[in-house]
């Protein structure tokens, strides 16, 4: 069976929308107990893809009560859902990968009451390297020598109304006006923290780029400051450029105190088949023969 998915989000009280690609569905599975998921995992990538995983990187997210198993390999995402009563669905997408030095160039809206002249090049940075010390830390816990990921950033303001309606080619105009052309980044987010017209935000997976609004309580003190901005970053950098690496919220959803915004080895950021190589690094990954 063909499906389309598209998941109405509720972020903070402000709903915005994400359409998945088609996946197939398989209806003519027997439930997995806990220890027959790996064979029964192993043998839905050789069905649905043609795969030889031999071990598949999966978690069991319990909001979900459906196993979630991820695998990158040769610049494509696989997945696989299985649910309670053993009915699978999979789907293939290109991702942009998780992995490597990447450059972010991101796009403030002026808002006058924001101080965002000053907050560019002091508070911003900070959240943005808070960031990548999440990467750093979880390269630690794995003791590895550097960080899966890096992001380096660069930081630009445009004049409120330049854009009212963010779309590739006039983002890419902005980035042009400023002599960035587009072998001088890798992904653009559009930061747009209206405060009168809060929003959440939203990827543009095929053209690698991000859209994040003021999604805070209208209630709340409207002033930028370390703490708000650190969600923003979060909400730009493990959340919406999350979307581009491939997540979906239905793989799972972070906790609080989380360093990402799904478990790691969805993103190919464990050593699953124990051969001393992260798996998104991995020539062979998920031991794939």
């Amino acid at each position: 069976m063909l499906i389309l998915n598209l998941y109405r989000v509720k972020l903070l009280g402000i709903s915005f929308f994400i359409l998945l690609s088609a996946c197939v569905v398989n209806n003519s599975q027997n439930p997995p107990t806990p220890e027959e998921i790996d064979d029964f995992l192993i043998k839905a990538y050789k069905r649905e893809f043609n795969l030889n995983i031999t071990h598949p990187a999966f978690v069991y997210p319990s909001q979900n009560k459906r196993y979630t198993s991820t695998a990158y390999y040769e610049n494509e995402l696989y997945r696989i859902y299985v649910n309670d009563e053993g009915k699978t669905s999979s789907q293939i997408s290109t991702p942009f990968l998780p992995k490597g030095d990447i450059t972010v160039l991101t796009i403030f809206v002026n808002y006058a009451n924001l101080n965002l002249e000053d907050i560019k090049d002091t508070l911003w940075p900070e959240a943005q390297a808070s960031i990548n010390r999440d990467h750093e830390e979880w390269a630690d816990q794995l003791g590895l020598e550097a960080p899966i990921v890096k992001f380096e950033n660069i930081n630009l303001l445009i004049d409120e109304g330049r854009i009212t309606e963010p779309s590739t080619s006039n983002l890419r105009a902005v980035a042009s006006e400023n002599k960035y052309s587009s072998n001088d980044y890798d992904i653009i987010a559009f930061i747009d923290l209206n405060q009168n017209e809060p929003s959440g935000g939203f990827a543009v997976r095929k053209n690698n780029w991000v859209k994040m609004g003021w999604f805070y309580n209208i209630d709340e003190d409207k002033v930028l400051t370390a703490e708000k901005l650190r969600g923003i970053a979060y909400g730009v950098y493990h959340h919406e450029i999350g979307h581009l690496f491939g997540w979906d919220h239905e793989w799972s959803d972070a906790k609080e105190g989380d360093l990402f915004i799904t478990h790691p080895k969805l993103f190919g950021w464990e050593d699953i088949n124990n051969n001393g190589i992260i798996e998104i690094f991995d020539d062979s990954p998920y031991g794939i023969r």
